[in-house]
């Protein structure tokens, strides 16, 4: 029997290139912090946030399976992907390569890796010939090379890899009993290197982060946090490289990506309940955050410089709940994702309070 998930070839037939006007304006919250430019329009929530490494657009990912490009700074709609042979499928993650050529999509049918060089043309296709997996999920590498794809298979997960340059498909070992619930490359031309944030047993009780593309993979199994069956989790490497950070709703764990990319540890661990984490250049990381009692989130800064994460400041926000956070490759700017709203808010990170 063929493989269930099936490498195609295939043309811009059936996607939606659409204009769109301004974003929309709403008031914020007595206390909230303004943003700098809201990006309005999206359907279905927004799941994932990628910016161009060069800042020049942010591509978000919706829960209707649409890809909206913004240019930056003036937050212009430059384009708008979407494939109507995923029936509106929910996106899961956006990756780019490092170079700002490939765009990456993941929903629960396929993974779709688009030549942002030239929107008239889908370079790759990776869809799910089969039945719709939930759990599918998979990012193009810094380098450009490989695209790294994961789903479950019962209790069991399973990873592979993809090469863009010979067409060979292969796997990749993971714990007994361990599936991937998010996953991110580190965003280096020169690297294949991706993070594979593992739920291992039932529940996901126990979490684990398997290291791959360079060499034989790799295993962090202390101070990673278990991803539990309900949680809002999050991985990715900070915008510079030099961190990789995973959150739960308990904690947020960092760690020190060293010029090997060769990553053992220990982590900086920062106890604080987290929607969602993200680290940009000069060792700053933002976490959102949302007590039970709270209205709305807030977000807080850290400085990981020292061993011991040291505070910032933080932003009062209109956002009732965040779905994901991104920032900016020069840091200057905090992409935060309304999902209620279906908007994302860009704060700049200069007028955090202390």
């Amino acid at each position: 029997m063929r493989d269930w998930l099936a490498w195609t070839t295939v043309a811009l037939a059936g996607l939606a290139l659409v204009r769109a006007s301004e974003p929309l304006q709403t008031e914020p919250a007595p206390g909230a912090a303004q943003p700098v430019r809201k990006l309005a329009g999206h359907r279905g929530g927004i799941t994932a946030l990628a910016f161009h490494p060069e800042g020049k657009w942010l591509a978000v990912g919706a829960g209707n399976g649409d890809v909206r490009l913004w240019s930056l700074p003036e937050g212009q709609l430059l384009v708008r992907l979407s494939d109507p042979r995923e029936g509106g499928a929910r996106i899961s993650h956006l990756g780019l390569s490092a170079d700002g050529r490939y765009l990456s999509m993941t929903s629960r049918t396929s993974v779709v890796i688009w030549d942002v060089a030239d929107l008239k043309k889908i370079s790759i296709r990776y869809e799910d010939t089969y039945s719709p997996n939930p759990d599918l999920i998979g990012t193009i590498t810094g380098d450009g090379k490989l695209c790294f794809v994961a789903r479950r298979e019962g209790n069991e997960g399973r990873l592979q890899a993809y090469s863009l340059v010979n067409r060979s498909l292969f796997d990749l070992p993971l714990p007994s009993g361990a599936h991937v619930v998010g996953i991110a490359a580190i965003p280096d031309r020169e690297s294949t290197l991706a993070a594979a944030y593992c739920a291992v047993g039932p529940k996901g009780e126990n979490g684990r982060i398997v290291l791959v593309g360079l060499g034989d993979p790799r295993l962090i199994d202390k101070d990673v946090p278990a991803p539990g069956s309900n949680d809002s989790i999050s991985v990715s490497f900070s915008t510079d490289g030099k961190w990789l950070v995973v959150n739960n709703a308990t904690q947020v764990s960092c760690w020190r990506v060293p010029g090997s990319q060769i990553i053992r540890g220990p982590a900086v661990v920062v106890p604080i309940r987290a929607l969602t984490a993200a680290i940009g250049p000069g060792n700053r990381l933002a976490v959102a955050v949302k007590d039970e009692d709270d209205e709305f989130v807030t977000l807080q800064f850290f400085d990981l410089s020292s061993a011991s994460p040291q505070p910032l400041g933080q932003l009062a926000t209109s956002i009732a709940w965040v779905s994901a956070m991104a920032y900016s490759p020069d840091g200057a700017l905090l992409a935060v994702a309304d999902d209620d709203e279906g908007i994302v808010e860009l704060y700049s990170t200069t007028t955090a309070k202390k």
